[in-house]
């Protein structure tokens, strides 16, 4: 895959049978997503682009967007979106969380998009810098120690990110500066360089860095181990209330040709059954959606839930 300024595209092979279709885009396909290259909803969507090409038999690339916690991106990508040739690469963060802190984000996650396809999902790893603590009760000890002076990394009110930054603030009783990144891509980054202290992200990203030791992990969301990290315990194994798990799907704009969806659909279904992609989600630790939650209806039960499901975790007005 080539990149350059945030884009990235995968041309059609022979490699992925092809989708029959009822309707194809007539040209590329965009996937913006909002937050910057190397985070955990970009290497999602980059895969998902690679094979996605096969089955559309159209060029697809990957547009990043960033700024302002997704904001940025999911506005620009609402004010020109096409009819299904664009599409947008969102998460419980952009389409759940970010309503719920935010009186007026600028755009309505149950009302301005047409619902495609899950994608992915993705336990939560809370990481930091190496040699900040020795075990889980020694990060609480440490954290609440040394107060403003642990710098929390997340990605701008609105992502994913920030919601399970609060969530952790709020169980552990902590009082960390909160340092925005473009995405976590970059947050990362400086968690490995130690000029940050503390993310919480999806295993998709965190895993690599976690298993080569360059952070250290101390918990995993869900309800069962990671088959990628199976030595970090469970939330609930440490008495840890840690309800961030997350998901990524696809989104096309509000007014999208019901036609247009339903072949979307259908071509992400068709991916999502591909050995290839499976493998590659499954190595980075993300679980693939059962066939009856791909639906473009079952997204929409989804983005409904999760908007109740952060408004019970009490992040109502939570912005900054």
């Amino acid at each position: 895959m080539a990149a350059t300024a945030g884009l990235a595209l995968a041309g059609p092979s022979a490699r992925s049978a092809r989708a029959d279709l009822p309707w194809r885009p007539q040209g590329p396909v965009r996937i913006v997503v909002p937050f910057a290259a190397g985070g955990s909803t970009d290497t999602l969507a980059r895969i998902l682009a690679d094979e996605l090409a096969n089955i559309l038999n159209r060029s697809v690339y990957v547009e990043n967007i960033t700024g302002r916690g997704g904001r940025t991106g999911i506005l620009n990508f609402l004010a020109t979106a096409t009819d299904g040739t664009d599409l947008l690469l969102g998460s419980g963060g952009t389409h759940a969380a970010a309503k719920v802190m935010f009186d007026d984000a600028g755009y309505d996650p149950e009302k301005d998009f047409a619902a495609v396809a899950l994608i992915a999902n993705t336990p939560a790893v809370l990481v930091t810098r190496r040699g900040l603590a020795r075990d889980y009760n020694d990060l609480v000890r440490v954290l609440r120690e040394r107060g403003p002076a642990i710098k929390l990394a997340h990605s701008g009110p609105g992502a994913g990110t920030y919601a399970s930054a609060l969530v952790l603030v709020s169980e552990m009783k902590i009082t960390p500066t909160l340092v925005t990144y473009s995405g976590s891509g970059p947050a990362l980054n400086d968690l490995i360089g130690g000029q940050a202290d503390v993310l919480i992200d999806q295993v998709v990203n965190i895993a690599p860095a976690a298993a080569t030791h360059r952070v250290d992990a101390y918990v995993i969301s869900g309800s069962k181990r990671s088959n990628v990290l199976p030595d970090v315990p469970l939330a609930r194994e440490v008495g840890m209330h840690f309800p961030v798990d997350s998901w990524t799907a696809l989104f096309a704009a509000r007014g999208t040709p019901p036609e247009h969806i339903q072949a979307l659909n259908s071509a992400v279904r068709t991916t999502l059954d591909q050995p290839r992609f499976r493998n590659r989600l499954i190595d980075l630790g993300a679980e693939i959606p059962a066939d009856n939650r791909r639906t473009p209806e079952a997204l929409a039960l989804l983005v409904r839930s999760e908007i109740e499901r952060w408004e019970v975790a009490g992040l109502r007005g939570s912005q900054p």
